[in-house]
């Protein structure tokens, strides 16, 4: 059960991390087979660079920036939403809406919200105030990142702090009202020192997305002015620079005993069927009992929806503006009235979609994130049920290595990833796009600890009657793994169809290239027709923000349960 997860994690993850440490260990052109020993000569020269310090000095501030923006936004918002009221969900979606809409999508968008003839530009304008270059002037171009990095990452930051508000005590909010204390201060004297192990999971999260963020720089522009936006990560094969991938961690996925004091939960321990995991403040099962409205979030109600609907106009207005921008004619992008068209020009659909082969990258992406959902869910499934229910030598062991890997960010691996795929003569086809990642260690932790909480009794029972582990893990877990496996395949649909950095690295041409790589060579050849750009944007964006829209609840219910993007 276990051999073909770890072939493919062993070849196409843990070789490229051992490839890389040697690599930088030596002198090498990358390309001739020499390659000199330097030892530690690479780190000494690295940190002699000033390009490169500069660079980091840079990612320091914009991971800053984005750390402070995302608590305090994140954590606003969710004080707003902690409660029962109307609309409740449909706010909490709004929210969570930039999450799981593609970075490059995202990226093109807000490139012509901050572009120097862009639309918060002409807004400004419109009303006699000045409009500043947001993306050409050095000190406004990192602002400009943070903002967009903040918008991306909201509703994650919402959905962590809501579930976290909704386990705090209420006894101590009542005791605090009884003292005379007001909202305010029961909220800094209360609610933010009980929610600080949020607070630095969301800063952790926040420093390791800046750290590692590339789609957003790559498509806002790449660098920006006088590198006052470069992150200064190595460059890969082709000139393009090696920043990664959101990084995904299985931070607060054990199967912990609730301490005893104010925050322990008596219904922690879970029932058959459960998963329990744990929040920064409590443990809890999923899913878990309704909530009662918390202290800190008994807003006036008129108040409390205006501020929210401010909030959601904010949020939702890159992606209005994107659809209604489709619709028009070119005249018309930036005359008042900015958002609303004065003609709808559906027809705008049709250009963009004759001027580039979506059809194909539509098919590229279908089929390889097809694959990478199929390996998923059979490989995660089977390594899963082989770390909870078999007894083998090192079993422990073997999956804390299998943990470690997620803790490597993509862009360390690329280089030997990328040699191992030419030296396979995979480079420009399916097979390079789908086999190395047809393996997913998040999905493995996931599907573990589902399955470690089912009760072992079923499969002895099961054994009894003859069934061997196929027929148990077909008959009796997989049954049981339902929501576990739901949950495994929407972040699989959305980690595959948005993927961009990857398919970057191993296609060259319109055969094989993805609907995200195909619509940044498209923005960079038809940048100046925006009603066509924002056309083929909504074209690559539909499929996952209409598959949330779908599933949004169970979507959410599994990042407020686990903590991961």
């Amino acid at each position: 059960m276990l051999a073909p997860t770890l072939v493919v994690i062993g070849v196409f993850v843990v070789y490229p991390i051992v490839g890389t440490g040697y690599l930088s260990l030596t002198s090498w052109d990358g390309f001739s087979e020499i390659k000199k020993w330097v030892g530690l000569g690479n780190y000494t020269r690295l940190f002699r660079d000033p390009a490169f310090l500069n660079s980091l000095w840079v990612t320091v501030l914009y991971g800053a920036g984005v750390c402070v923006a995302g608590v305090v936004s994140g954590l606003g918002i969710a004080v707003l939403l902690n409660g029962a009221f109307r609309g409740r969900g449909v706010y909490r979606a709004v929210f969570f809406l930039p999450v799981v809409t593609s970075s490059i999508a995202a990226a093109t968008v807000w490139r012509y919200v901050f572009g120097d003839t862009g639309v918060l530009d002409a807004v400004l304008r419109f009303l006699h105030l000045p409009a500043p270059n947001w993306l050409g002037d050095p000190s406004l171009a990192l602002v400009s990142l943070v903002l967009l990095t903040a918008w991306k990452s909201l509703g994650l930051n919402v959905v962590l702090y809501l579930t976290a508000l909704q386990t705090l005590p209420a006894d101590v909010y009542e005791a605090a009202a009884v003292d005379g204390a007001s909202r305010w201060q029961q909220l800094r004297r209360i609610t933010v020192p009980l929610l600080a192990p949020m607070t630095f999971f969301v800063v952790i999260e926040g420093l390791i997305t800046s750290f590692q963020s590339f789609d957003l720089v790559y498509a806002l522009t790449g660098g920006g002015p006088r590198r006052h936006r470069d992150t200064g990560l190595p460059d890969l094969p082709g000139g393009f620079p090696a920043l990664a991938l959101r990084l995904r961690r299985c931070s607060g996925l054990h199967r912990l005993r609730p301490r005893a004091g104010r925050h322990a939960d008596p219904v922690a321990a879970g029932r058959p069927g459960e998963v329990v995991v744990v929040s920064s403040v409590t443990t809890t099962p999923v899913p878990r009992p309704a909530t009662v409205a918390r202290p800190t979030g008994r807003t006036a109600p008129v108040l409390r929806q205006l501020l929210l609907l401010a909030l959601a106009v904010v949020v939702v207005a890159p992606f209005a503006w994107m659809v209604t921008t489709s619709l028009k004619d070119y005249a018309d992008v930036y005359r008042p009235p900015y958002l609303w068209p004065q003609e709808f020009h559906v027809g705008n659909y049709g250009r963009a979609w004759d001027a580039a082969p979506f059809a194909g990258y539509y098919v590229n992406s279908l089929i390889m994130t097809g694959g990478i959902l199929v390996g998923h869910v059979m490989l995660d499934t089977l390594a899963a049920y082989a770390f909870a229910r078999l007894r083998f030598p090192l079993r422990n062991t073997l999956f804390l290595v299998l943990v470690a890997t997620m803790l490597v960010p993509q862009f360390v691996t690329v280089l030997p990833a990328y040699d191992l795929v030419i030296r396979l003569g995979w480079y420009d086809s399916y097979a390079a796009l789908i086999v190395p990642r047809m393996a997913d260690v998040f999905g493995i932790v996931v599907l573990r600890a589902f399955m470690a909480s089912i009760p072992a009794e079923l499969d002895d029972a099961a054994r009894l009657d003859g069934a061997g582990p196929w027929r148990s893990l077909w008959s009796v877990t997989l049954p049981l793994c339902r929501p576990a496996l739901a949950t495994v395949g929407m972040f699989s649909f959305l980690y595959a169809w948005n993927d961009f950095l990857w398919p970057l690295l191993v296609t060259s041409d319109d055969t094989h290239r993805t609907i995200q790589l195909g619509l940044s060579t498209f923005s960079s050849k038809y940048g100046t027709y925006p009603e066509l750009l924002m056309a083929g944007t909504v074209t690559a964006a539909v499929p996952a923000l209409v598959i949330f829209l779908f599933l949004q609840r169970a979507f959410i219910r599994g990042v407020a349960s686990t903590g991961l993007k």
